[in-house]
């Protein structure tokens, strides 16, 4: 392996391959939540990413898909759960990493290439949400400069857990 990770954006033929690298990184960060996810369908990540204005990526470490990376114009469950979300808000989505390519920077060369991209298209801060469960991805994101907003119950399928949201100025 060369060791460098190649960005690009999501085509159909990456739906299975993104459904088991998202299976697998909420599974390794105690997600639990994880199974009761709906399946990944290409057309609805086309609609809700790509045809939204927003992105969705994969990063490739020779030639296989080992990250994703997304995000979609802020919808009614942010404009809800965060004060100040307009149109130049874009919610944060689908960052995970194979776990078997943790710890080498491409959870962090995803979230600058999607910042870029969101910046271009005119947003000024992303907003996301991840579990309570997910310590590393807490970290992970307050080491990025987004800062815990507030907390929230949240259920999906039979996982009740507390959600944390979190926000971020992006630089233009």
């Amino acid at each position: 392996m060369t060791g460098q990770l190649d960005v690009r954006p999501f085509v159909p033929d990456d739906s299975t391959r993104i459904e088991a690298i998202r299976r697998d990184a909420l599974r390794s960060a105690g997600a639990t939540y994880g199974d009761a996810l709906d399946p990944v369908d290409p057309d609805d990540l086309l609609g809700d990413y790509i045809d939204s204005d927003g992105a969705f990526l994969v990063g490739t470490l020779d030639g296989s898909v080992v990250a994703t990376a997304a995000f979609r114009p802020a919808g009614e469950f942010e404009r809800a759960v965060f004060d100040e979300v307009d149109a130049a808000t874009a919610e944060l989505k689908w960052m995970h990493v194979d776990p078997a390519h943790h710890r080498r920077g491409f959870a962090s060369a995803m979230l600058e290439k999607l910042e870029s991209l969101a910046v271009d298209r005119g947003f000024d801060s992303f907003v996301l949400h991840t579990s309570e469960d997910q310590t590393a991805a807490q970290g992970f994101y307050e080491r990025h400069g987004f800062e815990l907003v507030t907390r929230t119950a949240e259920t999906i399928g039979d996982a009740s857990f507390e959600a944390l949201h979190y926000r971020r100025e992006l630089s233009g």
